[in-house]
């Protein structure tokens, strides 16, 4: 179900939502009810659905020039109805019809009045208004109806549910209830709209109903209009607490029937092209990062996150399960400075399982022995099958020192070596820095993960056998740290990386 600003207005209560649900969108002129309502239309569309629009005090030509950001690009996927302008067109061709049937009835009356003495006023005034009522508000009814069968008919997939997120539905806009309790009888509104609320639960569709505050019906027949809805949404207007500061907008749901909502305002905006923002209440608190979230969140299993965060979440829940996600408080985000290395050429198919757990053993011992590795103590190892990526939560400089240390290693190492070149070791290296979050193995203990090291992998495998590469934050870095890594550390280039991002690359004379 598609709703502007839902997840940010109802926070984790947004999966309690069913897929499709009637509410009534409640403000004071000029609050932004109209602008909601073009941002719940256009969206729908956006999202593949399918839109009603009715309006009484819209031609079709504007609900095209100030609702429709692409309407061309939405053909046959949208119905805009005017029941005022329809009911015209209807009763102009029932004239036209009835033309010389009136004319006859007329005269004789006419001709009676005038004969018995006795003035014809009329037909009765009330009897008159509520036919027409009910006669042009059962005719929307019907037209709504058709139009929504219509559209199952020629689009079956808008009513397969394939997730909560499943957005391709019918969602209908009636803006608005107010404008209709101006052209007809009070109570046939009340009736209509409850009439309407059914037919839209019935065939799935998710509508607005808006309502302009205060209304000018009773108490008792707003409370009427209330119980045939799924929810309230309601708007109002802030005036500011200095002559400098422009009028705030607020938005909040209430009222939804078997759901307790956190009933909080949230503020929103729109800008020049009437396209609308919602302000993230500080409430929110990202999983991930524990830290304020300030723009609109994303969700997962009634956990809210950043917009990086939850890509990166998934990431975790994808590698290690949902269970095995440490949430330890904010000391479950780290900063940290990485070193990724893995042995070239080790899944060439002509090499030895022997040969391969060989060569891991050798670089395993390199590093373990290495005081770059034994002297630091705040520090976490991933092992990696062909290589390891190593965190040093402190030690900016720990990184690169190990590089110099492991190549040196090496470089002996293979001098020494007789025979086949293939018993030789050839490795690439990539640093970075970066933040990395604490998770549990399949045995309970615990480990790090994130876009640190991720990144730190991304540089690596931009490299060659015997190359140390850097990344831009960790290189400045260093350069800054000492004036012996400007001779060390020198640009290599920019490089363009997965996801279509570049990245600032150095390379460390080793």
């Amino acid at each position: 179900m598609w709703i502007p600003g839902i997840e940010v207005i109802l926070g984790n209560e947004i999966y309690n939502i069913g897929d499709s649900a009637v509410f009534i969108l409640t403000g004071p002129v000029g609050s932004g009810k109209t602008i909601y309502c073009k941002e719940f239309f256009n969206g729908s569309l956006k999202r593949g659905g399918y839109g009603i629009f009715v309006s009484s005090i819209l031609s079709e030509r504007q609900f095209k020039r100030h609702f429709l950001d692409e309407y061309e690009s939405y053909h046959g996927k949208y119905k805009f109805i005017n029941p005022y302008a329809t009911e015209l067109l209807r009763d102009t061709e029932s004239e036209i019809n009835n033309h010389e049937e009136k004319n006859h009835d007329h005269r004789n009356s006419f001709s009676n009045e005038k004969n018995t003495g006795i003035q014809n006023i009329g037909p009765n005034t009330n009897n008159d208004l509520q036919e027409r009522t009910n006669s042009s508000l059962r005719y929307l009814l019907r037209e709504i109806k058709n139009t929504i069968d219509q559209a199952y008919g020629i689009f079956p997939d808008l009513k397969e549910i394939k997730s909560k997120t499943d957005y391709n539905r019918i969602y209908v806009v009636l803006d608005s209830i107010t404008h209709l309790l101006v052209l007809y009888r009070h109570e046939d509104v009340i009736k209509f709209v409850n009439d309407l609320a059914y037919i839209l639960k019935d065939k799935e569709v998710t509508a607005i109903f808006t309502l302009t505050t205060p209304p000018t019906i009773d108490e008792a027949s707003m409370k009427l209009l209330n119980s045939v809805v799924e929810g309230m949404i309601e708007t109002k207007i802030e005036e500011p607490k200095k002559e400098s500061e422009p009028r705030s907008r607020k938005i909040r749901m209430v009222g939804i029937s078997g759901i307790s909502l956190p009933g909080r305002w949230v503020d929103f905006e729109f800008d020049d092209n009437k396209n609308i923002s919602f302000k993230m209440p500080s409430t929110n608190v990202c999983a991930l990062c524990k830290k304020s979230i300030h723009e609109n969140p994303l969700f997962y299993n009634e956990l809210v996150f950043h917009k990086d965060h939850y890509d990166i979440y998934l990431k975790l829940v994808g590698a290690f399960g949902e269970n095995r996600i440490v949430d330890a408080g904010a000391s479950s985000i780290n900063y940290g400075h990485f070193f990724f290395v893995d042995i070239v050429g080790l899944s060439n198919p002509t090499l030895s399982v022997r040969k391969q757990i060989e060569k891991i053993d050798i670089l395993n011992n390199i590093i373990s022995s290495s005081n770059s590795f034994k002297s630091v103590s705040e520090k976490k190892v991933l092992p990696t099958g062909d290589g390891m990526a190593i965190g040093y939560m402190r030690d900016l400089e720990a990184p690169l020192k190990l590089s110099h240390e492991v190549h040196n290693e090496l470089k002996k190492y293979n001098k020494k070596i007789e025979g086949s070149e293939e018993s030789k070791i050839g490795i690439r290296i990539g640093l970075a820095s970066g933040s990395v979050f604490i998770v549990n193995d399949v045995n309970n203990n615990q480990n790090i993960w994130g876009p640190g090291i991720i990144l730190a992998r991304r540089v690596m495998d931009l490299a060659d056998s015997g190359d140390v590469y850097i990344e831009n934050n960790l290189a400045e870095s260093l350069i800054t740290l000492d004036d012996h890594y400007k001779n060390m550390v020198k640009f290599k280039g920019n490089f363009a990386i997965k996801h279509g991002t570049v990245l600032k690359i150095y390379s460390a004379v080793v």
